[in-house]
């Protein structure tokens, strides 16, 4: 009820993607382990989409969970919180440094979205458990290494091409 509130926008926008984030929700409730697609062989041109994509992914899941705990819906937001780091697990084992950035990226605003939560909502023992259960599971240095491997593979491929470079 505040003046300037966006609440009623940001609930039509997540009303507009429903399709969109019940089919994140879907997939990040999922067991397993996900790999995206990248053209090594065009060395540093290669492209990344999909890095882009999931920054879209984790905006659109943190305007859930806010316009949940303004509902008052804090387990829900919990459970969006969770598919906020599933997201960002998602690049946990990629092979480029950029991705392993867009990652770390991903996890800061999951971060905030739970230092958010604890700041502004009084939550019960079972919330708090579930909520570090989470973030206890997480292994946020285990990215580096592959993504410097892959870096590494993507530099000899530019090297052994750098002729074609202008093209």
């Amino acid at each position: 009820d505040a003046p300037g509130s966006q609440l009623a926008t940001a609930e039509k926008l997540l009303q507009d993607f429903a399709g969109p984030l019940a089919n994140i929700h879907e997939v990040c409730a999922l067991e397993g382990e996900c790999r995206f697609p990248i053209e090594f062989e065009k060395g540093i041109g290669a492209l990344l989409p999909h890095a882009q994509e999931m920054r879209s992914v984790q905006r659109l899941l943190q305007m859930e969970t806010r316009v949940q705990l303004h509902r008052g819906n804090i387990d829900g937001a919990i459970s969006t919180i969770g598919h906020m780091l599933r997201a960002a697990r998602a690049l946990d084992h990629q092979t480029s440094l950029l991705e392993h950035l867009v990652r770390i990226a991903l996890y800061t605003v999951a971060f905030s979205e739970v230092e958010f939560l604890l700041n502004e909502t009084p939550l019960t023992e079972p919330q708090l458990a579930s909520l570090q259960q989470q973030l206890a599971a997480l292994d946020l240095k285990g990215g580096l290494t592959t993504g410097m491997l892959g870096e590494r593979g993507m530099g000899y491929v530019t090297f052994q091409q750098v002729q074609s470079l202008g093209d």
